[in-house]
């Protein structure tokens, strides 16, 4: 319980830290629920004897992109990686729609996504997956 309450600290003041150099309000992204929710999941990996086998946002307007993850086993020993999930809560009924942040958007670089709510991008991706263009405007 005391990981998780340091985690979501953490989390809180890299969102800080992200609205700021987006240039917004340092809570912009705290305020439109990012931190609502914290999910954890842990992943123990054996050692492997040829560990060169394995390979392990809407919001910004493109303006932060997303990395891939991956992993790499070792022939050294077992490992633990825990990763960390910041959101909202997903199963409420909001109705808020959730859109480019106007403060990022300009007449020469207009919406790329249109809005959707909680719900309607949850239904999307649960059906369709992370890799679809459902969103694009």
């Amino acid at each position: 319980m005391e990981y998780s309450k340091q985690v979501m600290s953490l989390g809180i003041t890299l969102f800080n830290l992200l609205s700021e150099s987006l240039g917004l309000n340092r809570n912009h992204l705290t305020d439109i629920d990012c931190a609502q929710t914290l999910a954890l999941f842990g992943h123990y990996y054996l050692s492997c004897p040829q560990p060169e086998l394995i390979l392990g946002t809407l919001i910004s307007n493109d303006i932060l992109k997303s990395g891939e993850h991956r992993a790499r086993a070792s022939r050294l020993g077992p490992r633990i990686s825990v990763a960390c999930f910041f959101g909202r809560d997903t199963l409420g009924g909001s109705t808020r729609v959730y859109r480019s942040i106007e403060e990022l958007l300009a007449e020469d670089n207009p919406p790329k996504y249109r809005g959707v709510t909680m719900k309607e991008y949850t239904s999307y991706v649960r059906a369709k997956g992370v890799n679809g263009t459902f969103l694009r405007v």
